[in-house]
Formats: C-alpha cells, structure tokens, sequence
C-alpha cells in the first residue's frame, strides 16, 4: 500500500477537511479508494492539493483511479458534450449601462442646444434666439463707453456755447 495513503489515514478526513477545505466526503472516499462519488477531475484536483498540502506522493493512488475511471466513464465526444454547460446570455447588465449612457448623451446634447437657443415671443409669433449668435455679436458692437464718448462730443458741436 502506498506511504502517502497511510500518512492520510493517520491524519484523518476531519483534519485534512479543515486544513483543505475538500469536502469530508470526497476525502472518505479518497482514503477508501472508492471513486464512484467524484469524476476524474475532481479526483485528479482532489490528489494535486493533497500533494502539494502534505508534500505526499500518492501516484500509485492516482494511477489506480485512471484505470478505473478509463474504465468507467466514457471517452466518446458525444457522451462529453453531455456535460458541457450552455452559453449564458449576454449580460444584461451591460445592455442596460448602454441604455443609460445613451441617454445620458442625448440629454447633455439637448441641454447643450437648448441653452444657446431661447425662444421669444414678438407679436404673437414666437421666434429663437441664438444665444451664442448675440454674444458674438456683442463682440463686435462699439462698447457702452465709447459711445458714450462719442455722444458727448457730439452735444458739444451742436450746442451753441453761450
């Protein structure tokens, strides 16, 4: 019998359950050499960690196990795709974030545009403004000061000086 199996034993299930946290039955099992609870996977992973936990060489364990397992799952493709999970669907959670930076762009966009254009009522009609049209505007046309300047000047001209 192979030393690193009997070094498990001496251990115990609950010992190794807790400094591995494989489960006690799949240790049971292991210990007993009984392979019918768990795939050759789980096995195969099962004796890594026991491995590398214990520094224990169980090959002659695990050569055991891949005979029986060789034996009794099968090694077919269509009996292996049995086992394969479907695709989950995309995520909706990031359809929804798509959803929600869209609109977020959409509004910034519409408050953007609508805080450069005002409407106004004239007559009865109503007409937009361009906000960003006056200030360029604005830009141009003479300062208040100037023309205040100006104005002087020309009252000085016309009025006769008494």
């Amino acid at each position: 019998m192979n030393d690193g199996l009997n070094k498990l034993k001496e251990i115990g299930a609950q010992k190794i359950h807790e400094q591995t946290h494989i489960s006690r039955g799949h240790i049971k099992s292991i210990l007993d050499e009984d392979f019918e609870s768990m795939t050759s996977v789980q096995f195969l992973g099962f004796i890594s960690i026991l491995q590398r936990e214990y520094k224990t060489d169980l090959s002659e364990l695990k050569s055991n196990a891949l005979e029986y397992f060789s034996q009794v799952e099968p090694t077919s493709n269509e009996s292996k795709k049995l086992f394969l999970v479907p695709q989950k669907k995309k995520d909706s959670k990031t359809t929804y974030i798509i959803i929600i930076v869209v609109i977020f762009i959409a509004v910034s966009l519409f408050t953007i545009i609508s805080s450069s254009v005002t409407d106004t009522i004239q007559d009865g009609e109503i007409q937009k403004v361009d906000k960003l049209l006056i200030e360029e505007k604005k830009e141009v046309v003479v300062k208040p000061e100037i023309v205040l300047e100006v104005n002087e000047q020309l009252l000085l001209r016309i009025t006769p000086v008494s």
